[in-house]
């Protein structure tokens, strides 16, 4: 099939408690799609933070790293499959992330949905409101960037959903399009905020990401863009016609890898 690229590596799984279908299945949709590259990166656990509904929890890591890499050995003749997870940051995890890179996992993706503070957990999306808010959201996705532990950075204009003013759009681009050039880390055009959605308003809109603002500005700087399917079903891989993403890609004159390795 003639796709713009033909890896995925935003996959996830039934473990988050918010996506469906088996481990298997998935790999059989990408075959069927022809997908090369299919990456599993379901939100990971923390071991000090039990969060239903939203990642994994820890005791079902290792199920996790064996049932992927029995399809890796299963399906290798068919399709390259990498074993990954997507990842909030916060430095008092450092150690923790290079303890996953060291046991089992391959690469970990960014996706700094949330914040933790008091206990209590804080969506950037739902707490984003100000300039300032954004301003600590670029900052904590910079500071990731600067440790080299991450392959790449999910749905970098995250916030769009709530924010809709263009100038702090296209702050969130200058920001994250510098530091991904200087840092070598790409960003994502990510195609979950995509399904449902009329694609033409979403071309020209800011309802919700990809996000033309932030990505006028990205193209800038020439950083590196991947496609991330943020597949929560089977039936999610590459369920976006190529020509919206192509669309995306042309008008914004993105750096788009037409392949991706993993370190």
């Amino acid at each position: 099939m003639n796709h713009i690229v033909n890896y995925n590596l935003h996959t996830h799984t039934y473990r988050c408690n918010h996506a469906s279908g088996t481990d298997e299945e998935y790999v059989l949709k990408a075959i069927e799609k022809g997908i090369k590259v299919l990456g599993f990166s379901d939100h990971a656990p923390f071991k000090d933070i039990h969060h239903y509904g939203m990642r994994m929890d820890y005791e079902e890591l290792d199920g996790y790293i064996k049932s992927i890499s029995f399809l890796k050995e299963k399906y290798k003749d068919q399709i390259e499959i990498h074993i990954g997870l997507e990842i909030e940051y916060d430095k008092k995890y450092l150690s923790y992330y290079r303890e996953l890179l060291n046991n089992g996992i391959e690469y970990l993706i960014l996706g700094q949905h949330c914040y933790y503070e008091n206990g209590e957990v804080r969506y950037w999306m739902k707490h984003i409101d100000d300039f300032d808010g954004v301003k600590k959201y670029c900052s904590s996705i910079v500071e990731a960037m600067k440790t080299g532990l991450f392959l790449y950075v999910c749905h970098p204009d995250f916030s769009a959903s709530n924010i809709k003013d263009p100038k702090i759009l296209e702050y969130i681009g200058k920001v994250l399009g510098e530091a991904s050039v200087k840092y070598d880390v790409p960003l994502e055009v990510n195609c979950g905020g995509i399904l449902g959605n009329n694609y033409n308003s979403i071309i020209n809109g800011t309802q919700c990401y990809p996000n033309h603002y932030t990505f006028s500005e990205i193209s800038k700087y020439k950083a590196k863009v991947v496609i991330g399917m943020d597949a929560h079903s089977p039936e999610a891989i590459l369920n976006i016609p190529s020509n919206f993403l192509k669309r995306f890609v042309d008008k914004h004159n993105l750096n788009l890898l037409k392949e991706i390795k993993i370190k």
